[in-house]
């Protein structure tokens, strides 16, 4: 879940 936060907090969510 922390890396979730990360993703959010980020310009580009690495998701993508």
């Amino acid at each position: 879940e922390n890396f979730m936060n990360s993703f959010g907090s980020m310009p580009q969510p690495e998701l993508r």
